[in-house]
């Protein structure tokens, strides 16, 4: 068996889905406080 996905990797944070090699990265500081506010919206959008 085997699944397929089609799938956008970082997919509602524009900063990640922008990378095309994102596979693993290190986070600078300023791509922390960037994700944790793509995260904050993302939690507000779905409560």
């Amino acid at each position: 068996r085997v699944v397929i996905l089609d799938s956008i990797k970082g997919q509602g944070v524009p900063c990640l889905e922008q990378l095309t090699n994102s596979h693993h990265l290190r986070l600078t500081d300023g791509m922390k406080q960037t994700l944790n506010e793509a995260i904050h919206q993302l939690e507000v959008m779905h409560d």
